[in-house]
Parts: C-alpha cells; structure tokens; sequence
C-alpha cells in the first residue's frame, strides 16, 4: 500500500520530518534525519559505500526516519520529505524495482513502527523535495554540524541530536546481510519475514566518527560502541 495514511477528519500539527544521505562530496558521509530540531546521524562504512547506490541509502534513511519517530514521539502526524524521487515513488506508488529497495519496503510495512505511524491516532505521508530546501537534512547527512546549527538559529531553533536506538542500527546490519546475499541476484520477488531481532538485543557494531557540536553528554557519540 501506498504511504498516505493521514485521517481527513483529524485536525492535529503535523510535523516535517527531513530526510537524506549522502556518498560523495563529503569526508563524511551518512544518513541524517531531522524533525522539530531533533536530528539523527549515522556514518556510513566504506563497505555501505560500496554495497549501495545512493537510492538505496536514501530509502534507508527514510525507513530509519519513521523507526526512530514511532520509538520517540508516538501518535503523532508527520510529513517525511526526500529529495529522493525513487525514495518517494517507492512509498508513494509501492514501486520498488530493486530488490535492496524492496527489502526495505517490506521491512517497513511488516513493522511495528508502520503500523503505529498509520494508525487513527497517528497519520503518514511523504513528498519530494528539492535538494536546495532539504537543507536541514543535507548537512546533517555530510557532516556539516556548525552550518545546521546556524540554520536552527536563523529559525529559532535548538538543535539535538539523538542517538539511533539498537533495533534501529540493525536495520542497516539487516540490509547488509540482505546486500550480501543477493548481490549477484536481480529483483524479481521477494519475500521478508522476520530478517532480524526487532526486540533490539542482538549484536550491533556500527561505528560513529564524528560527533555534532551540539551532541552533549549520553548523546555525544565520539568513539565506536
């Protein structure tokens, strides 16, 4: 089914929640999502690099995006914006055509968090946008901190940043072994039933080298786990 899951007749703020990634044109690239001055970061590995073309990274993003909202702010409305087309078209129309984009478009219908973020009490939907006003999520995804927080404060905004929770960072160990086992295959059909612990106490190895300015105490994320 396509992403558009906000009831008519419920009058409630909808939040922008901003999406993107980043492989080239940076010293560090990632996967950022920012909403209402809560940002999250992940640094992608020289093998993600490898192993995904930046649609996929982008699709990721958005996917981890409504996994950390449905953890942290439940039965709220949100408007996920990409500048993604493929991303947004996959969600929109349900038109994933490679099979990293179909897994994750399946992990995401299948989960809890799709399931609380559509619900009656909740409300979904995402659009395109372009890549000059995706801004709060563009710097966040090439390490840019210092412009991000000059952004936040021209709007009156404080930024956080909030680290990913464990059953979030498998997500991309999930997509990682799914990229492994069928590189050498083409997308056909596929079928996703339960590819990794969704209680989130499995193993996690997922460094973060570079730690935002305005990440602070149990937040500051400066070495690997």
């Amino acid at each position: 089914p396509a992403v558009s899951h906000r009831p008519e007749s419920v009058s409630k703020r909808v939040f922008h929640l901003y999406t993107d990634a980043a492989k080239e044109g940076t010293e560090h690239p990632a996967m950022a999502g920012f909403m209402a001055g809560y940002c999250w970061y992940q640094p992608l590995l020289p093998e993600d690099l490898r192993l995904f073309a930046i649609t996929v990274l982008e699709l990721a993003a958005i996917v981890i995006s409504c996994f950390v909202v449905a953890c942290r702010f439940p039965n709220i409305a949100v408007e996920i914006y990409s500048d993604s087309d493929s991303s947004v078209m996959v969600l929109q129309h349900d038109s994933a055509h490679v099979a990293q984009m179909q897994f994750l478009h399946a992990l995401l219908l299948r989960s809890d968090a799709y399931r609380q973020l559509t619900s009656p009490k909740a409300g979904l939907s995402i659009a395109h946008i372009s890549g000059d006003a995706n801004v709060f999520a563009d710097l966040p995804s090439q390490g840019y901190f210092t412009e991000l927080e000059r952004i936040c404060a021209a709007v009156d905004i404080t930024p956080q940043c909030i680290d990913l929770p464990t059953h979030v960072l498998q997500v991309i160990i999930a997509l990682q072994a799914f990229a492994h086992e069928h590189q050498d295959r083409h997308a056909t059909s596929l079928h996703v039933s339960q590819p990794f612990n969704l209680k989130g106490d499995g193993p996690v190895v997922r460094p973060a080298t570079l730690a935002p300015s305005f990440a602070t105490g149990s937040e500051r994320r400066t070495k690997s786990p």
